[in-house]
């Protein structure tokens, strides 16, 4: 598809693509890359699931790499003048999930780019998340990182009634002896106050707790054997990042001016979006 930069009208060619699983079906998608890349003017990136690697050491476990498969990857990549975006994160992007012996990872999802694509974004990454759903690591590209302040004001977070504490914790400062005699607001106040102390000690800094699980799982991921502790302590991560991605998508959904998108998308990157519009 080809996309346009909106801050100077710029286009670009961006390939979403699933390479096939099979070696022949593969030579084929090769030279249909290899078409587009032939007739293609505009800055360019391929991005996501090849099939294949491109070096011995991106895959770990099973028999060794078969050379000629890694050849015919390099040789499309050469032909199309493609270029790796630098990558952060998770050394492998897909494993079979099995253990011991029979466990196999191998970095199949990448982004590559074109020269005049890297020009225009020479200081663009590529992060390769823990994988959470699927077998495969989400990869997140990013080419400009921008970093605004804003002061926060008091809002109930729609997550917190998910926490049995909260309603205690209402219970107990409501009527307690400083504010018995008290007006409606000063109750209000100091629920208010109760309740920020309550969050911040209880929930944190969500975006911090999310980055410490992913740098913990993708330690566990990166580790060459899997043993059945390591395997029930990723599975428990992976269930707290999904508690704690609920809980931001909710934090951004009450402050969005989209009230029509249900719980469901995930997306919180959205909602983040149209709040500060």
């Amino acid at each position: 598809m080809v996309c346009m930069e909106l801050s100077d009208d710029r286009l670009m060619r961006i390939t979403c693509l699933h390479a096939p699983s099979s070696y022949h079906n593969r030579q084929l998608f090769w030279e249909t890359l290899r078409r587009i890349g032939a007739f293609n003017t505009l800055p360019w990136i391929c991005a996501r699931d090849f099939n294949e690697i491109l070096y011995p050491w991106e895959k770990m476990g099973s028999r060794s790499p078969i050379r000629s498969c890694l050849s015919s990857f390099r040789d499309v990549v050469d032909d199309c003048a493609l270029m790796e975006v630098e990558s952060k994160g998770c050394m492998y992007t897909w494993s079979n999930r099995r253990e011991g012996a029979d466990l196999v990872k191998e970095r199949l999802d990448r982004v590559l780019c074109s020269m005049d694509w890297h020009l225009i974004y020479p200081g663009a990454e590529v992060y390769v998340l823990p994988p959470i759903g699927s077998d495969h690591s989400p990869l997140l590209l990013s080419t400009v990182q921008v970093h605004k302040n804003c002061q926060r004001t008091f809002a109930y977070e729609a997550f917190w009634n998910d926490d049995p504490e909260v309603y205690c914790l209402v219970s107990q400062t409501w009527p307690s002896n400083q504010s018995r005699n008290s007006d409606l607001l000063h109750k209000l106040s100091r629920v208010r106050i109760a309740l920020s102390q309550w969050s911040r000690s209880k929930f944190g800094n969500g975006h911090l707790r999310i980055t410490a699980l992913q740098q913990r799982l993708q330690t566990l991921i990166n580790h060459p054997y899997c043993s059945n502790i390591d395997s029930e302590e990723v599975s428990h991560i992976q269930d707290e990042l999904r508690t704690i991605w609920k809980q931001e998508e909710q934090f951004w959904a009450m402050r969005s001016r989209i009230n029509w998108l249900r719980w469901g998308d995930k997306n919180s990157k959205f909602f983040h979006a149209t709040t500060i519009q």
